[in-house]
Formats: C-alpha cells, structure tokens, sequence
C-alpha cells in the first residue's frame, strides 16, 4: 500500500501534543508513514518558552519511518498554518492525512485513513475521508454525508485543488446550491463571521469548498479519533458549553473496512446537522449531567464520613 504522509499541526500545548504522538506511535501504520510537523511561531512573548518546549520535544520524534519538522520564523495562526502546510505536502506526495496537536487516535486511525484513501483515489465524487464522528447513535459502520469534521482527515491534492481562499466567494456560490437547506445552520453562521474576520478558519472554506463542488466525505460509525484540547488554551471551543462528553465516546478498537456504495446517506446528514444545530443546548445538558453527577459524588462522600463518625459515638 502507497501511505499517505501523515501532517502534524503543533503550537504550544506539549501535554497534548505527547499524547497525541503517543497515540499515532501506537497506530499499526506509523512505522512506514512518513511524519510532517509544522509548528507555528509564538504570537506573544507568553507562547514563546511553551514554543520552545514543544520544539524541543517534537525534535526528539521516533516510531516512524521519518520525522520531518518545519519551524515557522512568526506565528501564522491555524487557519494559515494547516492551508500552507497541507498545500506544501500535498502538492509533493497527492494525498495526505492531516492531524492537530490536540486529537487522539485509536491505533486503526492510519490503517483506516490510507485504505479509504487508496479504494476512493478514482472517485471523483468523494472528496475527502473524516475520523472523528459525533458520539451519534444507529449509523452504519461507514457511510457518507456531505458535511465535514476538521478532527483527523484526509484527501487528495484533487480535491484540494478545489479549496477557495475566498469566504466571501464561497457565500456567493452557496447561496445559489440547490442543496444549501441540508447544511447546518452553525456552518452558515461560521462562514459569515470568518467573512467579517470574528473567527479565522480554514475548516470552514474546506467545508464549504466541497460542498459547492458536490463533494461527499466518507465517515465511520465509530470514531477513530478524539478531541482532547477542551480548556483554556485551545482555540475554537467555548470552556462552559464545549465538554469531553459532549464530543468523544470510546476509540474504535475493532477494525474491518470495506468498500461502500458512494451516495449520501441522508438519515446520517439528518442525524449530524441536529447534533451541529443544537450543540449549545447538548452542550448545556452534558454540563448540568457533569455538575449534578459530582454534587452526587460529594453528597454520598460527605453521607458516608458522617455516617462513620457517628457508629463511632
């Protein structure tokens, strides 16, 4: 099998980012894949000794057949970063799997991402492969829809010959798709505030790059990744609403792949935008689940010490 190069986007998480080398380490395919690792430049003085951290540990990467890094001179901010990078590799080796410093992967990840990528390489209709899906219930061991997940992907340099730059172009184009009343309302929203710079994504133009060019994305039923930079530092995700629970579920630990016919699966498309479109209020109900099960831990401790002090009366 041809393996795609695996692309790294590090910055200034080392906890993180250790766990997630460690999991790629583990997958079965990391030893005969190629690692790329871009790491960005620190944007304030705070970043610049946690940049230095990270580099001096991403310096020091074994367990795979070669470890290349690039160390950016400034801070290019994600969205920047990951459209160069992946545009560098791709362009040299025509396909590529794109990991962040804050996801895990179960060991199946590569062996997953490169047989997708080699059985959907002629099929123009695919666009891109996803391994992380929403903790969703009653979907199929694969299938495809056409919205995209930026946690573990890959493609071709095909596909991302499509990619558009231009946020407020792609607006336009979607406006006109027979198909826009399928896509989730926050993907809307994103796209818009990315057009008057409230955010700066590069997800979000991939995104809506496929989407205007009929694009389907292949997903499992089970997750072979997940997110673990909820908290502070991480970019994109809101410290109250955005938990673990809301997002991760159990690492696929079994493995069987296998070739599908390539057509949306609407219950699946259905299934996904909810769960996008109402994210803020399962976000909510996840917390209070969190908040009310460790009230309940702290109530039966404080039973259970009372009870205790009072046999011994």
């Amino acid at each position: 099998m041809n393996l795609a190069p695996i692309v790294l986007f590090v910055y200034n998480r080392l906890d993180c980012l250790k766990k997630t080398i460690d999991h790629l380490q583990k997958n079965e395919l990391a030893y005969d894949s190629e690692l790329f690792i871009y790491s960005d430049g620190p944007k304030d003085s705070i970043s610049i000794q946690k940049v230095k951290d990270v580099r001096s540990y991403i310096s020091c990467i074994t367990g795979f057949k070669k470890v290349t890094v690039i160390e950016r001179g400034k801070n290019m901010g994600a969205r920047d970063s990951v459209i160069g990078g992946v545009t560098e590799v791709i362009n040299k080796f025509g396909r590529v799997i794109v990991v962040e410093d804050d996801l895990i992967t179960s060991r199946y990840f590569l062996r997953y991402m490169n047989e997708a990528l080699t059985t959907y390489q002629s099929n123009d209709e695919v666009g891109s492969i996803c391994g992380y899906v929403y903790p969703i219930s009653g979907l199929s061991d694969y299938f495809f829809i056409r919205s995209f997940s930026p946690w573990g992907w890959a493609t071709w340099k095909r596909s991302w010959d499509l990619f558009e730059r231009d946020s407020q172009l792609l607006l336009l184009r979607f406006i006109g798709e027979k198909y826009s009343d399928e896509i989730s309302s926050y993907y809307k929203r994103l796209l818009k505030m990315e057009i008057r710079g409230v955010v700066s994504c590069w997800d979000i133009k991939w995104h809506f790059s496929l989407f205007c060019n009929d694009k389907l994305i292949l997903y499992p039923g089970k997750t072979y990744v997940n997110n673990i930079g909820f908290g502070k530092d991480a970019t994109h995700t809101n410290s109250f609403i955005d938990v673990p629970s809301m997002y991760n579920s159990k690492l696929q630990d079994e493995y069987s792949f296998y070739e599908i016919e390539v057509r949306m699966d609407s219950k699946a498309e259905k299934k996904h935008k909810f769960y996008i479109d109402n994210y803020k209020y399962i976000g909510l109900f996840h917390k209070i689940k969190m908040i009310l099960s460790g009230t309940f831990v702290r109530i039966k401790s404080l039973i259970k010490v009372f009870f205790v002090r009072f046999m011994k009366v």
